[in-house]
């Protein structure tokens, strides 16, 4: 398609006499005819504008007499074609200007008043060569390219495509050479007369656009070899092929890496550059490129063909499950995960090009592990997994509620042990991973005769050959408890046979301390007793003779209030999660204390506002902070000892990842409150402490606990324990 727009203010030749005014008067004023009299006179010429070339009409009086005709920036006419006495014609000279002709009639010299003027159509003829390559000259022929200010190079860059005057090669009114930028692209080019072209502050005009008729073919590098092919991300590849010296940078893959670190030979002729580890196939075509980026933006590809992952061997076969699986093969190091059946990612433990140690998921099936990589190409393997196997159940004959010893392999595998009920199946889930060999739970108390069945994490199930004999429980059995209780207070026990239980022990560690209260319900599934007031962990002992009873797990017996949701816990100054806060002080102003319940830490004296208690801001490294998304829901305990009274003005705050709650009390505002020594909870509604609406564990900044104001009193023993928040 041409498209030509051409904007000039001379469209039109316009044939426009130039009237003359005549200076000195004389009786021929007097005359109505215009062209007599004796004098030599130029009345008027035309057209006017006009062009260069054409032919110029003078009308006047006694023009026979006219020798010559002078038009600025060309010598004198005397080649005049005569009409008339008073029309006489010449052509305008190429090399005229702009200004006043001049009549030359013997010694007389007749001159305009009106300045001649000249129609310009500029236009391009022929550009050459027609293909050029960025950085040499191009040769623009035409008409009245002597007004050319500035070049543009269409299709690219407009910001940089443009070539002003004062960098033209050469110029004439038929011809303009000028030097191809390296940024241009193939397109029309466009001559401008500049008109907008106006010093800082002044108005610009509208340019006169001419454009070429033709594309300017720019020449592009080209590929010719890629060595090695097919190559390995992160390795180093050499592009043989033309022009490079017109690469700017390369782009990598689906992922458009960018590269602009490469070596270039001198002759241009040779690139060698890192592939990008990340290297990405396309998705859909399952292919990969490398492109040349011109200077001009435009880009040149070539197929990039990538190395991929190989597997030859995966070890143990059968693996396990978190168990190491070893796979070896070649160019493994581009591995950037390792999925199992089910689509389990395994932890990698190490890895070269020859070899990968990866630990296969708990969840994980057997099938296929695949290899992924940066460019999606994969490598898949078969693998097996071990099952746990059962050598024996023992006893075979027993009663609900009583220990069964399982022995066999791999019985680490096993979260579940399923038994046979009156309504179908009852389950024994396992918190922890039991022994490999062996391991020993009580039946369910609803259990009865039948084999048993092993399930793993990943979902197998192994069922057993011996068949048990269960009878029904005969004996108490306390099936749910609390944790923890508060001393003295009703304890709710539920199970089955509660009714025969006759007396109540609960076991201290060096005593035993008789209930001095129970009930059971009448159908012996609830019973309900009073907690003694020492504080402690204890045993209960359900007595059903003098000597014969059973025991319930342990209960902790304390002031404090239970911990109702573990993963609420803020800090419990224990070493199990990394954190038990040795090294996250900044004041060194607690101490910790270790007991036999475990660590809690102790206020020192001389602390004083503004200073920090405790402190953390390495969220990321330990990552079990908590969320609660609803802050009205909830309050914050804090379990509490003190030796004597703290005073009013002390006051704390506490951070919770980005964000400073109010300064409030630890304990109600009022001088003289003291625990007396016994640890108890104090509760603080997290309204008073005017936190945000959500509280994350992502939240970056300090999670802890500092003065606000006021000075710990010498003497004064202030220590604290499980920062929690707590569902109201």
């Amino acid at each position: 398609m041409k498209n030509k727009y051409i904007v000039t203010l001379f469209k039109c030749f316009l044939f426009i006499n130039c009237m003359i005014l005549i200076t000195a008067c004389s009786n021929d004023d007097l005359n109505t005819n215009q062209l007599t009299g004796s004098a030599v006179l130029l009345r008027s010429f035309g057209p006017c504008p006009v062009p260069r070339g054409g032919e110029l009409r003078i009308i006047g009086v006694n023009l026979d007499q006219v020798e010559s005709v002078t038009i600025p920036g060309a010598p004198a006419i005397t080649d005049i074609k005569r009409i008339s006495g008073t029309e006489i014609r010449v052509t305008v000279p190429q090399t005229a200007e702009v200004g006043y002709i001049t009549l030359k009639a013997g010694d007389k010299t007749i001159k305009s008043i009106t300045e001649i003027a000249y129609s310009e159509p500029i236009s391009i003829s022929k550009i050459t060569p027609a293909s050029v390559k960025a950085g040499a000259s191009i040769k623009i022929e035409g008409e009245y390219l002597n007004l050319i200010k500035e070049i543009i190079f269409v299709d690219g860059d407009q910001t940089t495509n443009h070539v002003l005057q004062a960098n033209f090669v050469s110029q004439s009114r038929q011809a303009i050479e000028v030097v191809v930028p390296k940024t241009a692209q193939t397109g029309k080019i466009i001559v401008s007369d500049g008109a907008d072209l106006v010093p800082e502050g002044e108005d610009p005009g509208i340019p006169i656009w001419v454009y070429s008729d033709a594309d300017l073919q720019i020449t592009l590098p080209a590929f010719t070899k890629l060595s090695p092919d097919p190559v390995k991300p992160g390795s180093e590849l050499t592009i043989t092929g033309t022009n490079l010296d017109l690469v700017e940078l390369l782009r990598f893959g689906a992922s458009d890496i960018e590269v602009s670190q490469f070596t270039r030979n001198s002759a241009n002729t040779e690139i060698k550059v890192v592939v990008p580890e990340e290297t990405q196939f396309d998705a859909t075509t399952k292919k990969g490129d490398v492109r040349f980026v011109a200077f001009s933006g435009v880009e040149v590809s070539s197929d990039l063909k990538l190395v991929a992952p190989a597997v030859t061997k995966v070890s143990p076969e059968p693996a396990k499950n978190n168990g190491l699986l070893t796979i070896e093969g070649t160019n493994l190091d581009l591995v950037t995960a390792v999925l199992f059946a089910g689509e389990m990612e395994g932890e990698i433990q190490s890895q070269t090009a020859a070899k990968i140690e990866v630990i296969v998921p708990a969840t994980a099936t057997a099938g296929n592990v695949v290899l992924n990589t940066y460019s999606g190409q994969t490598a898949v393997k078969a693998y097996t997994l071990v099952k746990p196997v059962i050598a024996s159940v023992a006893p075979l004959s027993l009663t609900a509620g009583d220990n069964l010893t399982i022995t066999g392999t791999d019985l680490d595998l096993v979260n579940e042990v399923v038994f046979k009920s009156a309504t179908g199946t009852v389950s024994v889930n396992l918190t922890e991973a039991p022994n490999s060999t062996s391991f020993t739970i009580r039946t369910p108390f609803t259990a009865t005769k039948g084999t048993i069945s092993l399930k793993t994490e990943n979902g197998t199930t192994v069922t057993s050959t011996q068949t048990l004999t269960i009878a029904e429980a005969t004996l108490p059995i306390v099936t749910s408890m609390p944790a923890a209780i508060k001393p003295g207070t009703l304890l709710t026990m539920q199970g089955i046979n509660l009714e025969q239980v006759i007396k109540i022990g609960f076991v201290y560690a060096a005593e035993e301390v008789a209930a001095t209260r129970f009930l059971p319900d009448a159908l012996g599934q609830a019973l309900q007793v009073y907690v003694p007031t020492t504080n402690g962990t204890a045993v209960i002992r359900l007595y059903v003779g003098d000597d014969v009873y059973v025991e319930t797990p342990p209960l902790k017996i304390a002031t404090t209030d239970p911990i109702v949701d573990p993963s609420l816990v803020i800090e419990d100054f224990e070493p199990h999660n990394g954190h038990d806060a040795t090294w996250d002080n900044w004041a060194s102003n607690f101490t910790i204390i270790t007991n036999s319940d475990g660590n809690y830490i102790q206020i020192n004296s001389g602390a004083a506002g503004w200073a920090w208690i405790y402190g953390c801001n390495h969220q990321s490294t330990r990552g079990n902070f908590p969320s609660i998304s609803d802050p009205s829901q909830y309050v914050l305990k804090i379990d509490i000892m003190t030796s004597g009274p703290i005073p009013a003005d002390v006051l704390f705050n506490f951070s919770f990842g980005d964000w400073c709650t109010n300064a409030v009390p630890l304990v109600p505002a009022s001088d003289g409150y003291t625990t007396g020594g016994e640890w108890t909870t104090v509760t603080i509604q997290l309204s008073d402490l005017g936190v945000p609406a959500t509280i994350s564990n992502g939240a970056s900044g300090d999670w802890g606990m500092s003065i606000n104001n006021g000075t710990i009193p010498d003497g004064l023993a202030i220590a604290i324990d499980n920062v929690r928040f707590e569902h109201k």
